[in-house]
């Protein structure tokens, strides 16, 4: 690979790409093909993603999570991308779990955090991703979401996004502890709301059991409950696509009276 490495300064495209799938096919774990897989992902080009893809020994997946934390670029390109790649993007999530130790773990909620830390956090918010590698972090902890909630108290970023965890959170609550998350989240500015609508979201969601985490919520949000059970009856017995924009909109515009 060191041999052919100009080739990457090329002008052209195909010289370039040719020297990508080179990387693939000697040694996709070298330090030099993980560098040029992560440069090209920066650039857009699919061998390069396609390579991270390959990326399967213990050391190189690890080096590949640091490039993530420390490369913000990196990390918002590989998101950006992911609605082209997502499907192939379980590839990497995959290898990472197969070389998972407590090295990785501490080094993929760097990641998640990052991603939040990010100007474009919003990417985050809605990424597959980010979604899957929360979920692998659940498998091997059940209470890393109170792990989460730790790391977004000690982070000024990650508490001014708090809005936008809400998909996160839908996905890693659990029945037995909705009474934690509320107790926990309402410590924050507008944590409160954050849990109503996290609770909300999750009944139309398809998780196996959204009817007992939504009602695990009721005793804390009483008439905020009937209020919305309410307005939902009225709309066809569930919270319209818009309604939930607009509330999410208005809230980012002002999320405390007199507060914009």
């Amino acid at each position: 690979i060191r041999e052919v490495e100009s080739a990457w300064k090329s002008k052209d495209k195909l010289i370039r790409d040719s020297f990508l799938k080179l990387c693939r096919e000697v040694n996709p774990n070298h330090d030099l093909s993980l560098k040029y897989f992560i440069e090209g992902t920066k650039q857009e080009s699919i061998d390069a993603r396609y390579g991270l893809y390959d990326v399967t020994e213990v050391q190189a997946v690890k080096k590949m999570l640091d490039a993530f934390i420390n490369d913000s670029s990196f990390l918002d390109q590989f998101i950006h991308g992911e609605s082209i790649f997502k499907d192939k993007d379980e590839t990497l999530v995959e290898n990472i779990k197969a070389a998972w130790n407590s090295d990785i773990e501490g080094k993929l909620r760097l990641i998640v955090q990052k991603a939040f830390e990010s100007r474009n956090w919003y990417q985050a918010e809605d990424s597959q991703f980010i979604k899957n590698i929360t979920l692998l972090l659940k498998s091997k902890n059940e209470y890393y979401l109170f792990n989460l909630i730790s790391q977004i108290a000690e982070s000024n970023d990650l508490r001014k996004n708090l809005f936008s965890f809400r998909n996160l959170f839908s996905a890693l609550l659990e029945k037995e502890q909705v009474g934690e998350f509320i107790n926990q989240l309402s410590q924050f500015e507008n944590g409160k709301q954050v849990a109503l609508w996290t609770l909300q979201q999750i009944k139309f969601s398809k998780h196996p059991d959204s009817e007992e985490i939504y009602e695990g919520g009721r005793n804390y949000f009483l008439s905020e409950y009937k209020e919305a059970e309410g307005n939902w009856k009225k709309q066809d017995n569930k919270p319209s696509e818009e309604e939930r924009l607009y509330t999410k909109f208005q809230f980012k515009l002002e999320p405390e009276e007199e507060k914009y």
